[in-house]
């Protein structure tokens, strides 16, 4: 998975997440949740 983030403002800082659903042939399935992430861009 690939995830493309445009126009973002500078100096700030952005918080994210993933999550995921597996499903299973035998009919179960799944949430996968990473931990809270963040990232602050650059100033202009």
């Amino acid at each position: 998975m690939e995830i493309t983030l445009k126009n973002l403002k500078p100096n700030t800082t952005y918080y994210y997440c993933a999550q995921a659903l597996c499903t299973l042939a035998i009919g179960r399935a799944d949430w996968y949740k990473s931990q809270v992430k963040s990232f602050t861009t650059s100033p202009e």
